[in-house]
């Protein structure tokens, strides 16, 4: 029983007194029921421990912190957390492919140019009016070259009035990047957006929730007191973005989803962002 708690919490998994003492309970009433040998009796207990806890194991994952998933960092702790992203990396791929069922996309409509705004129900009053939305990047034109692309894009931006992610994350809405919000963008295809209704997109990529999620997405907490802008501390703000970015991108290599893509370009944002401002105060 020792090693078994021993290797869960090595694993991640919360300790639990009582669901050690319940696993100990289902295998002394196995033995009474039918004699077996120490070490079945011993197995029993270990699977009944990891029944029990293995849900909740995967439910605290996305909560760990970015630094203190770094600190743990070990080949069964990354398999954990990869787990905890197969399953929308399945849906990612079964969208991709119902997309290239419903027709044979042109190169322009396959171009990643607009950005899909995550929505929840416990959102901040001022931030409202921002959420669930598509956005477009003010350089597609990079992306799309032919005439008939370029004309259907900018009719289709132009008929939804639609605003760029560049100006939604900056003044007056700082959306995803003022302290504590729980928003982040998807990349979403000029075919995508331009055929799917931006709620069902939200529904089918599960961004509409309840209440935002409060994982290693989250803005960084940091005082908007005037005080607090100094040199040392823009720095170090700079360099718990530049951290998580590497633990995002780390994640993404073990388990490629575009929830994953999301919050490493929410991270770059917010990287430039204070890059920037480094640059134009000191």
């Amino acid at each position: 029983m020792r090693k078994c708690t021993l290797r869960n919490m090595a694993l991640g998994y919360p300790y639990d007194k009582k669901a050690e003492q319940y696993a100990m309970r289902l295998a002394v009433k196995a033995k009474k029921k039918q004699p077996q040998s120490a070490s079945g009796a011993l197995a029993l207990s270990l699977f009944a421990i990891d029944f029990l806890q293995k849900e909740e194991a995967f439910e605290g994952t996305m909560s760990l912190s970015f630094d203190y998933a770094r600190k743990m960092e070990s080949e069964d702790k990354v398999a954990i957390i990869e787990a905890s992203f197969q399953d929308e990396e399945r849906k990612s791929a079964e969208r991709a492919k119902s997309a290239m069922k419903r027709s044979l996309p042109e190169p322009w409509q396959q171009a990643k140019i607009f950005y899909l705004a995550s929505k929840h129900g416990d959102c901040a009053e001022d931030h409202k009016d921002y959420q669930g939305k598509l956005y477009y990047n003010r350089f597609w034109r990079r992306c799309v070259k032919s005439k008939k692309g370029r004309k259907a894009v900018e009719a289709f931006i132009q008929r939804k009035r639609m605003r760029s992610v560049q100006w939604v994350i900056g003044r007056p809405a700082w959306f995803i990047t003022r302290p504590n919000c729980r928003h982040y963008f998807e990349e979403i295809s000029a075919g995508e957006a331009m055929d799917i209704p931006a709620n069902e997109l939200l529904i089918d990529r599960e961004m509409d929730a309840a209440e935002g999620r409060r994982d290693s997405s989250q803005t960084i907490r940091h005082s908007i007191n005037e005080g607090w802008y100094t040199e040392q501390n823009v720095r170090n703000i700079i360099k718990k973005y530049k951290e998580r970015l590497a633990y995002h991108q780390a994640l993404y290599e073990k388990a490629k989803n575009e929830r994953l893509k999301g919050y490493i370009d929410k991270d770059r944002r917010l990287i430039q962002k204070w890059s920037s401002y480094l640059r134009s105060k000191f």
